[in-house]
């Protein structure tokens, strides 16, 4: 029986995005997998364990906990709703600040060459 697990995760750069979606599909079970930047929300459906999924998010430095867990809802009306509010969203775009990015992918690369040797007389 396919079940509906909804995970709030931690987003601040392109790398996170990438890294939840990627252990999300090495996961045995997931059938599809949806993630909305702006709530932090990882939508997965499929027979996937969930405390098993928010582990392995843990474990790759990405903070994750479990919204709800449940049976697969048909959701028909929503998408229309859905359609309408990214038209306002598109209209609505600010541009905010975001805390510095955990996953380490902002800090300068290691730069190699002779340490530098002081002597002090």
């Amino acid at each position: 029986m396919s079940k509906k697990t909804e995970i709030k995760v931690q987003i601040f750069c392109e790398k996170c995005k990438t890294t939840i979606r990627t252990t999300a599909a090495k996961l045995e079970g997931v059938n599809s997998i949806s993630l909305d930047d702006e709530k932090g929300v990882l939508t997965v459906t499929g027979t996937a364990d969930a405390v098993e999924l928010v582990q392995k998010l843990r474990k790759a430095k990405i903070s994750a906990e479990i919204i709800s867990f449940g049976p697969e809802k048909k959701e028909e009306k929503k998408e229309e709703k859905k359609e309408e509010k990214k038209e306002e969203k598109k209209e609505e775009k600010k541009i905010e600040c975001k805390p510095l990015c955990y996953c380490h992918c902002i800090q300068p690369p290691y730069q190699y060459g002779f340490p530098k040797i002081v002597y002090y007389e």
